[in-house]
């Protein structure tokens, strides 16, 4: 058992080696051949929000809800920081995002709080801003456009009662926009950040599993 674990761990570390690869590679691709366009003509830019705890009628449902925690240290959101209901979609400001959309924190913004949803309806808090692609065909240049983007924003982030403040001025932001040759290869490439993505949660869950049953 402790071999399997040992190999999965192996696996992990694998996909996560060639992930870091693939960034680095778009990263460079995408400012090496690009104009600058405003953000808005690609993206809705969505600010989220956070149930009242003191309904627990909101918490604990099958709705899954992430804050800035969630997005931090990791390329794509493998676990939900929380579960909320319908009632506590409904009696808030929480936005979902949806597969393939970029969400990041407004909370010390760095590229390392810039990730990728993996899954339909993935609500989230006022500290997490998510960048809803108008056109599918964009979400691969655009994962990589927020990550070149993130200097602008963190001198936007100046204090948790400005949060709407930095949605407007993230609105007035210009991100790097490449032609239609590159789109096609940073598309490519974030379609293989979802799939190494996905097979790391499940070997997560499999290595969760395998630890809860044998030790």
């Amino acid at each position: 058992i402790v071999n399997t674990i040992g190999s999965v761990d192996n696996l992990i570390e694998n996909y996560q080696s060639q992930i870091e690869k693939i960034i680095k590679i778009g990263d460079h691709l995408l400012i090496t051949d690009s104009n600058k366009k405003s953000i808005i003509e690609y993206v809705d830019v969505l600010l989220g929000g956070t149930p009242s705890r003191k309904h627990l009628e909101y918490w604990n449902g099958d709705i899954k809800w992430i804050n800035s925690g969630a997005i931090t240290g990791t390329p794509a959101i493998l676990k939900e920081s929380d579960f909320i209901t319908i009632d506590g979609v409904k009696h808030s400001a929480t936005k979902s995002a949806n597969k393939g959309d970029t969400v990041l924190s407004i909370i010390e913004p760095s590229k390392s709080k810039v990730a990728l949803i993996l899954d339909d309806n993935v609500y989230f808090n006022q500290s997490v801003i998510c960048f809803s692609s108008k056109n599918k065909l964009d979400k691969g240049f655009i994962f990589f456009a927020s990550r070149s983007l993130i200097e602008e924003i963190k001198g936007y982030a100046t204090g948790a009662a400005q949060q709407s403040l930095n949605k407007e001025m993230i609105e007035k932001s210009k991100i790097h926009v490449p032609n239609q040759k590159t789109k096609i290869k940073l598309n490519n490439f974030f379609y293989s950040i979802i799939s190494l993505e996905e097979k790391i949660r499940k070997l997560t869950i499999l290595k969760e599993m395998l630890l809860l049953k044998y030790f």
